[in-house]
């Protein structure tokens, strides 16, 4: 449980299964907007307001070139520390959630919101997360909000988005 106190911001970096603070502050308290719900074949974000659907795929299309990630800002409810979480779906979804909070949230090139879901896909087949890597920001409702990185300036709208067929490694 992340105690640090009102005007303290804390960055955690992986999901509840490996991060005890974010499996607190997503299963116990409650207190994040967006929260995986998945099993070991079946990823899924979904919104805690109305648990409705963000993203929906299968473990099985998502590798190391390609996966969901969330960034997004809570608040512990008991201490007032300010949380910063970011993770994936797998651990090059948490790797690229890391890159893009460092090139495109923290450094002002978005515009800062509560939540993102994001879809990334790795553009030069290096399995690590790049600035010039696809990523497609994924509203609340299932539609797509832009893209940034190697298809920067395109805009397409989809319900539920999910991942293409399976690469190989």
């Amino acid at each position: 449980r992340p105690l640090l106190g009102v005007g303290n911001t804390m960055v955690l970096a992986g999901g509840w299964f490996f991060q005890n603070a974010v499996k607190y502050v997503d299963q116990t308290a409650r207190s994040t907007s967006v929260y995986f719900s998945g099993n070991e074949s079946e990823r899924v974000f979904k919104r805690r307001s109305d648990d409705s659907i963000i993203v929906q795929t299968t473990a099985g299309q998502l590798d190391a070139h390609h996966d969901y990630f969330t960034i997004q800002m809570a608040v512990e409810p008991a201490s007032g520390t300010l949380l910063v979480i970011v993770y994936g779906c797998g651990s090059s979804g948490t790797s690229a959630a890391g890159n893009y909070l460092v090139n495109h949230v923290a450094n002002g090139a978005k515009k800062p919101a509560s939540s993102y879901v994001v879809e990334w896909t790795g553009t030069n087949g290096n399995r690590q997360a790049d600035r010039g890597d696809a990523e497609t920001i994924i509203g609340p409702d299932g539609s797509t909000r832009g893209t940034t990185g190697a298809t920067a300036g395109t805009r397409t709208r989809a319900r539920r988005p999910h991942c293409g067929p399976h690469r190989s490694r």
